[in-house]
């Protein structure tokens, strides 16, 4: 598993790079979570690896799955004993939205005005729910307050950024409502 898991560590993905994501590249996360074994001196019959693995807008789930298998087969080539499956726990597609959509115009002016700054409009990372509404049509922008320490146990918010975020939703919302007669 060892080798599995350092092999999937330094795969490079295929990907094109995306002009809403500028400067990342697909992530796989080997053995976020590792199962096998009973006991220090007994060698283990089995062991399980959990894999995370973060796609960008081009990708599909069945490419990089081929390119994982080619991967772990090449391993296998070595170490003929191995013996893998892989199996999908929870797939979010990679989602995105036009700059020019009316709601992201509309946000962005709105959030310049209160803010008093230049707003960056940018990708936001896989893994949140905007794929729920954008596989529907739906166009969603992920936007929030300022904070730091984004999943640490000391992640927080700015109250002040919360009190202007309030402003921007409230503005934004009477704006967008209104040109569309809502």
């Amino acid at each position: 598993m060892a080798k599995v898991l350092l092999a999937l560590e330094n795969l490079k993905l295929d990907y094109k790079p995306s002009e809403v994501f500028p400067n990342r590249v697909p992530v796989i996360t080997p053995g976020t979570v590792i199962r096998g074994g009973i006991g220090i001196n007994i060698v283990p019959d089995k062991c399980e690896a959990l894999c995370d693995v973060r796609l960008l807008p081009g990708q599909t789930k069945e490419k990089v799955k081929k390119q994982i298998i080619e991967c772990i087969s090449s391993i296998q080539k070595e170490e003929p004993k191995l013996r893998f499956a892989i199996h999908d726990l929870v797939y979010v597609p990679s989602v995105y939205i036009s700059k020019n959509e009316r709601i992201v115009q509309v946000l962005y002016k709105i959030a310049r005005k209160i803010l008093k700054k230049n707003i960056k409009i940018e990708g936001s990372g896989p893994w949140n729910d905007t794929h729920f509404f954008v596989s529907e049509g739906i166009p969603t922008v992920t936007f929030g307050p300022e904070g730091k320490n984004a999943h640490a146990s000391n992640e927080f918010v700015f109250i002040d950024s919360v009190i202007k975020f309030s402003k921007i939703c409230v503005e934004a919302a009477k704006e967008f409502c209104s040109q569309n007669n809502v």
